[in-house]
């Protein structure tokens, strides 16, 4: 990403690398009595900033952590007091870019961590989330230098389309959940539109642990991996799904592990146009359209009348 920025933009800029592998992002929280901290994650980062001269001048901050939490975490207050932190020492910081992990390695439950993720950035007006959920050459654990490389293209492309002003108000490029609705009067068929989708697919079927995967192991609902569609439709910005019972709450993606299995998921993945892939959900509640709501009205309505004649 910074080869590009200078490459592609001709812009000189600094990277001050705060990641430790293997940390929970409690370990990232500046400690309370001395901010300078040189023992701590946050401190000796701090330190590093300062000493570098560009304490005021940071304008993006780019958060990838998340698997050695667990869903069992308060991930969004423990978020919200290192964004805090972030804001009070960083006085120029605009950007703040938190990639949604994906399912491997680490903590359990991590299909509720990666939802709080995904709701930072409408918590917060300087935060947009990207996925890591469709990045290629990925082991289960750790990508090869290609997956790094790709996910550096996708965040360079978020950088210079923002700093070049060249998509109106907050950009971000993977296509996240906005709305999810019944289209019949069970709740079995249900349609999930996308904001940032324009057109949407999933990735091919492919082979993974002996078994052939498809765009149905993507989904689930009612906070039952077994519930799986028995159809998936994918056209511009949506997707149809079917079930063979009415449901009332709808994922996209597992917590670690394909159904029955100990194999991790790689996918198939909900993608744009250009391949980035589409921000995991969890538990999104299914709503009744409107048109549906009367029509339900009505028929009680009608009811109750022949009752009473």
């Amino acid at each position: 990403m910074q080869n590009a920025i200078i490459e592609k933009m001709g812009t000189p800029t600094m990277v001050i690398n705060g990641g430790v592998g293997g940390t929970s992002i409690q370990q990232h929280l500046p400690d309370p009595n001395n901010r300078l901290n040189l023992s701590t994650i946050y401190g000796s980062w701090l330190y590093r900033v300062i000493q570098s001269g560009s304490k005021d001048r940071i304008r993006w901050l780019f958060w990838y952590q998340g698997e050695s939490n667990s869903g069992a975490d308060d991930y969004t207050a423990l978020f919200d007091q290192l964004r805090n932190a972030w804001l009070e020492d960083l006085p120029n910081l605009q950007h703040i870019v938190v990639v949604q992990i994906r399912p491997g390695c680490g903590g359990d439950g991590h299909q509720k961590l990666r939802d709080s993720q995904r709701k930072l950035e409408d918590r917060h007006p300087e935060v947009v989330v990207h996925a890591a959920a469709g990045l290629p050459f990925h082991d289960g654990c750790h990508y090869s230098a290609d997956g790094y490389f790709t996910l550096g293209e996708q965040l360079f492309n978020l950088y210079r389309i923002t700093e070049l002003s060249l998509m109106p108000g907050k950009y971000a490029s993977s296509p996240t959940i906005a709305t999810a609705n019944c289209i019949d009067a069970q709740c079995t068929r249900i349609r999930l539109t996308f904001n940032r989708a324009a057109q949407l697919r999933m990735t091919p079927d492919m082979s993974i642990g002996g078994s052939m995967r498809t765009a149905r192991d993507a989904f689930f609902a009612n906070d039952d991996p077994t519930i799986q569609p028995t159809n998936v439709t994918v056209t511009n910005d949506a997707v149809e799904l079917t079930f063979a019972s009415p449901i009332s709450r709808i994922s996209y993606v597992p917590d670690k592990f394909y159904v029955g299995t100990e194999v991790i998921y790689e996918g198939p993945w909900l993608v744009n146009a250009d391949g980035v892939g589409a921000i995991t959900f969890h538990n999104v509640e299914v709503e009744l359209r409107q048109s549906l709501k009367t029509g339900l009205r009505m028929g009680r309505m009608m009811g109750l009348r022949m009752a009473t004649m």
